[in-house]
């Protein structure tokens, strides 16, 4: 870590750095981000704190002097700067433009809010009045480049401006086709949670709306995409009321072409069975959503499904979680599954949340009650572990997790 007069502090993060104010609050969020970037010939990843307003003259004057300082004088010239920051690639005048020629070096930067996917991905969220977001490249020359929304890029993502229009999303596995009026800006709905594959590229087909998508915006939408992208293409319904089967065939038969389709999203049908999505490979790919206060009850054929290792959400420490009786939640975590209490404290839901998954082993952890007990409702334990699929029950651990630790 370095400080100079200027009131800012550079850190080295993993393969990349992040700059915050002088005697600011730590931003553990920001750091762990950076850190899990990957390395990328040609750019070093650089994260300012919201606490340094870029726009102000004097602040971007002040960071581009300490990158300058203490980070690109170590490295290439040809090295560039890939700016993590959102908005800052937005506009005519933009920052990434104006830290470019104060550094004297090339700067990627997004051009809207900047999301990190499952697998530590970045997204570049659609920009005010566009319909996609996108990296752009500002070079010394003054020249600008812009490519698509995600980075790194799967080989599948086309080159040059994203393809978008109004009711297509760009999610980290591919493009949400959504129906009726829902159009998403932010993640919050599941298809955000899938990661991207290098030899496959989804695209979700419908949305909470019960209006159909047509099998004709389908085939506009693939026309549009190059044609070694087209043919990765795997159609996935939103859920039981988009399936995505019909709709493959009709859109076969309009392209005169194959296309591969798989299950449907997890949610939970209107008849009360469970949906999980499935690629065309048969690969389990994210978690199962199921109502657990009825599955847990006597009856019912509802299972409990999670990936391997298991979907933990957009956030990594905010996972998909559903409540259950009696003041209990069931939250999936990284390591597995966890049992709690509603009001678990802060610095407790950290520590599991952060226990690392180990291969092969699906951990049901059960958190201490109030009292200090372990105090879940009658035999919820013994309905949950019964609903796993028999692969992954034998394959889970019991973990009871005391005030002291991970025991």
């Amino acid at each position: 870590m370095s400080e100079s007069a200027s009131g800012v502090v550079v850190t080295a993060m993993g393969n990349g750095w992040v700059v915050q104010p002088a005697g600011g609050p730590a931003m553990p969020e920001l750091a762990a981000a950076v850190e899990r970037l990957p390395a990328e010939p040609g750019y070093v990843p650089v994260a300012v704190s919201p606490r340094l307003p870029l726009a102000d003259d004097a602040v971007l004057m002040a960071v581009a002097h300490e990158v300058r300082r203490k980070v690109l004088r170590r490295l290439p010239q040809n090295t560039g700067v890939r700016l993590a920051v959102p908005n800052t690639g937005q506009g005519s005048e933009t920052v990434a433009g104006r830290l470019g020629r104060l550094v004297r070096r090339s700067v990627v930067a997004p051009d809207g809010p900047v999301w990190v996917a499952v697998d530590q991905s970045l997204l570049v969220g659609p920009a005010a009045g566009s319909p996609a977001g996108r990296w752009r490249t500002f070079t010394v020359a003054g020249a600008v480049r812009d490519t698509g929304p995600r980075h790194p890029a799967p080989p599948w993502q086309p080159p040059g401006i994203p393809y978008a229009r109004a009711g297509t999303v760009d999610i980290p596995a591919g493009w949400w086709l959504t129906s009726g009026e829902f159009s998403p800006d932010a993640p919050g709905e599941l298809p955000f949670d899938l990661a991207p594959a290098t030899g496959r590229c989804l695209l979700v087909i419908g949305g909470p709306s019960d209006e159909p998508v047509t099998a004709g915006r389908v085939v506009e939408h693939l026309r549009a995409l190059p044609g070694p992208t087209r043919e990765l293409c795997v159609l996935v319904g939103y859920d039981s009321r988009h399936p995505a089967g019909p709709l493959a065939s009709q859109v076969a038969a309009m392209l005169d072409e194959p296309v591969r389709h798989g299950g449907g999203l997890p949610m939970l049908a209107e008849d009360g069975t469970e949906q999980w999505f499935v690629a065309h490979q048969g690969e389990l790919v994210a978690a199962g959503f199921v109502d657990l206060a009825e599955a847990l009850a006597a009856g019912g054929d509802h299972r409990v499904v999670t990936a391997r290792p298991p979907l933990t959400g957009w956030r990594a420490t905010d996972g998909p979680a559903w409540p259950l009786t009696d003041g209990w939640t069931l939250e999936v975590v990284l390591s597995g599954l966890w049992l709690r209490p509603d009001d678990v404290p802060p610095t407790r839901a950290g520590a599991v949340r952060a226990l690392a998954a180990e291969a092969g082993v699906l951990s049901v952890i059960v958190e201490p009650g109030p009292s200090g007990a372990a105090e879940l409702p009658a035999n919820v334990l013994t309905h949950l572990l019964a609903r796993l699929p028999a692969g992954q029950r034998e394959q889970t651990r019991v973990v009871w997790h005391g005030i002291d630790g991970h025991r």
